[in-house]
Order: C-alpha cells, then structure tokens, then sequence
C-alpha cells in the first residue's frame, strides 16, 4: 500500500504520533520517486550496482504508476458491479476480481530451453569458454577451467532462466538504436550494462581508475566487428561475446576481493565459486546496526532493494560469510545451474 493511498487513522481511535512510522516499518514501503534517488545516492554501494539500481528504479516507479493509472481507468469503466460478490441485499460486495496468474511460459519465454540459447555464445567457437579462462590471469589463478567454466556458463544459464519478455524487447530496441557507452539498460545473456561493460575495459570503478585497463576484452570485441561508439551494446547483444564478458567480470570480483574484507566480519575476503557467484549479482541486506541480530534477508527487485535502504538495511557486498549467503536468492538459483552442469553425461 502506497504512502499516499494510506487511510485515515480511526476517528474513534486515540491517534498517536509515530503510529504512522510503526506500522509502515512492518510492511514493505513503496518509495517515491526522489526517496528512491536518495537511497541510490549512497557511497556504500558497488557504482555498478548504483548505476543499475537508478535505471530499474526509474523504469519500475514509472511502470507502477501506469499500472495504477490504469488499474484506476478499468474501475471506473466497469463500473462497481463488475468484477464483485452481491451482497444478499443487492449491494456490491467487496471481494476484488482475481486475474489468473500468467503460464511460467509466458512470463519467461526461454525457460526450459536455456541450454539451447546457451549454445549460440559457442556459435564462434567451441572453445570459447575455455579461451575466456584463458584470456584473464587472476581467474586462471583463482579457479580451475573446469570450475570456472561451470560458473560462467551457470551465471548465463540462470540469467536465460528469467529473461522475461520486457528484456527481449529492450534487446530488440537496443539492436535499433545502439545505446551508447553511458547507457544503464541491462542487455544481452549478462544482463550487463553498456557502462559497467566500458568500465571493465577501462579499469573503473565509479568514473574512477583503479585497475589495469582489460585490453584482451577489447581486442575480442574487434575480432568480432564491434568496435567504435556504441560497440559495449553490440557486444553484449552478441552471444558470442558474453564468455569474455562474463569472465572479465569474475577477473574484476578476484581482483576486488584481494583488496576488501569482509563487510559483516571485516576479515579477508573467502575466495571461491559461491562467493564469485554472489558478487555477480549481490542480493543479500542486513542491519548493519545490530551486529547481534543482522536480519540477514535476499531482495528481488530494485524496488525492494530501494524500500530496504529507506528503513536502514544496507547491501551486504562483499561478502562471504555462510550465513548471509544461504539467504541469496541469486546465489541458490545460481547453485542450482552448477549441480546441473556438474552431473555426469549418461
């Protein structure tokens, strides 16, 4: 229920102040607009992930109004008898029309055939995963080519697993008009952006350089015709791209990892396929105010994430405690696509 849309305390009720405040932080906020920015706008947050939170947030905040708009538009179309029980004097009663839950299918058109969407970034070549192992020094020291095979093809898998059909139209908008380096829409098998792809070839971390440039991702970028303005999105649209986008990422996470500690602990970072695969995608928010009770809990949404900062959870990122983990949403379907990959060929 939106802040705005609140009733009125009971007029036969003491009203109290802060009641307001007690009941909202027992339920899931729906921010505003500007209250989202502002929880965006926070230094504790990886700038990817900053980037990536201002782009969904303005996308779901301006999808839910137009849902809203017109939830309100079908009502007043329809009229109070549609859609209603009758109450046994005639009048309408209060029980809400039910609209039927869309078919799995629908709502993720390439689930159950991942693999077969899996195999177009093979398209090029069949070692492809093995020459992106190769291509990157640190992930070549930090996991084996079978492990680190397993882990990007199961970040891509699961990334398939829930591409809806609003990702494949922003897929099929950006092949028109080529967003440019700066541009925050997640695209392609990644789910990466055109800056946060920029920033790997750079070496930034929020317009900053704090890494060697990675000149082996741009250099496959031009063997395979993308190069020049625009050339990060064309990359990610190609599948045959996505092993060294994928793996130049997980190089970036291992270089990181060497020179952060742990946010909860604040001890060296663990460095292993679990927590690569978390910080792919980080979905994990704590307390960070009561160390004994970090209510440890996974967020689904940029929108969630965003209500989860108003009441003061922050992202748990980096880290690699046991504990916070089991609570990752990403990190369990992740998980999933590793035993997979990792079952024997009968």
């Amino acid at each position: 229920m939106t802040e705005e849309n609140s009733p009125e305390p009971a007029k036969d009720k003491a009203h109290r102040p802060g009641d307001e405040k007690s009941k909202r932080s027992k339920h899931d906020l729906r921010p505003s607009y500007a209250e989202g920015l502002q929880a965006i706008n926070s230094s504790d947050l990886p700038a990817e992930l900053r980037d990536a939170l201002q782009l969904d947030h303005s996308n779901e905040y301006m999808e839910r109004k137009f849902r809203e708009w017109q939830q309100q538009e079908e009502q007043e179309r329809s009229g109070a008898l549609e859609g209603s029980e009758i109450n046994e004097n005639g009048t309408p009663g209060s029980t809400p029309r039910q609209s039927p839950s869309r078919p799995d299918k629908e709502s993720f058109p390439y689930r159950g055939i991942e693999f077969s969407h899996l195999s177009k970034c093979a398209q090029a070549s069949s070692k492809v995963w093995k020459n992106a192992y190769l291509s990157y020094p640190k992930l070549r020291e930090g996991l084996s080519l079978k492990d680190a095979s397993v882990l990007m093809k199961a970040l891509v898998l699961n990334e398939i697993q829930y591409y809806a059909p609003k990702q494949i139209k922003r897929d099929a908008e950006a092949r028109e008009r080529t967003p440019g380096a700066q541009s925050l829409e997640p695209l392609g098998y990644a789910q990466m952006t055109p800056k946060s792809v920029r920033d790997l070839e750079e070496g930034l971390v929020g317009g900053k350089k704090v890494r060697a440039e990675l000149t082996q991702l741009s250099y496959y970028f031009s063997t395979r015709g993308h190069t020049g303005e625009g050339h990060e999105a064309r990359a990610l649209l190609d599948p045959t791209c996505v092993p060294m986008i994928v793996a130049a990422k997980i190089e970036t996470l291992l270089d990181a990892y060497e020179k952060v500690l742990d946010k909860f602990s604040n001890k060296p970072m663990r460095v292993d396929m679990e927590t690569l695969a978390y910080g792919f995608k980080p979905d994990v928010f704590w307390n960070p105010k009561d160390i004994g009770d970090p209510n440890f809990h996974a967020v689904a949404s940029a929108e969630q994430a965003l209500t989860e900062r108003i009441k003061g959870f922050e992202l748990l990122f980096p880290c690699s405690q046991k504990l916070a983990l089991t609570q990752s949403i990403h990190l369990a379907s992740v998980a999933k696509w590793v035993i997979r990959l990792n079952e024997p060929i009968s």
